[in-house]
């Protein structure tokens, strides 16, 4: 910016405006680049929560006994409490125009997968969009 010019060919002059937002990739002139990269946030494993009910009007969430992961059955002698996934755990996306979509809006530093989940005669297609790099 120091060599930039107006069109009136004075040199600009940029100033720090401080804000109310802080985010975790912003620059903190007092702090300095050195302080700045002790404070990166740690990053944490993704949680899913989804609530399983047969119609709009049961109260309760219906315990999950059994269900299908991409095909494959998982039983279990108690109610389901929570079902760990890995990224081993996902597939390549199969339909082409969703997959088309993503390409389209996201960046070519992602990666697209899914995930099939099956309770009972319902299919829950999860899609996954991974970045290569954080």
């Amino acid at each position: 910016i120091s060599a930039c010019t107006t069109d009136k060919n004075f040199p600009l002059k940029v100033s720090f405006t401080p804000t109310k937002f802080k985010y975790d990739h912003s620059f903190d002139p007092k702090e300095g680049l050195e302080k700045q990269s002790n404070n990166i946030t740690e990053l944490k494993e993704p949680i899913l929560r989804l609530h399983y009910k047969s119609d709009r009007f049961q109260k309760d969430n219906l315990p999950v006994y059994n269900l299908l992961l991409n095909s494959e059955r998982k039983e279990q002698d108690k109610a389901l409490d929570e079902l760990n996934i890995d990224q081993k755990d996902l597939k390549d996306i199969e339909d082409i125009n969703i997959l088309n979509q993503f390409r389209k809006d996201f960046s070519k530093n992602h990666e697209f997968k899914q995930l099939n989940l099956s309770f009972d005669t319902n299919l829950i297609k999860l899609y996954f969009i991974i970045p290569k790099n954080i």
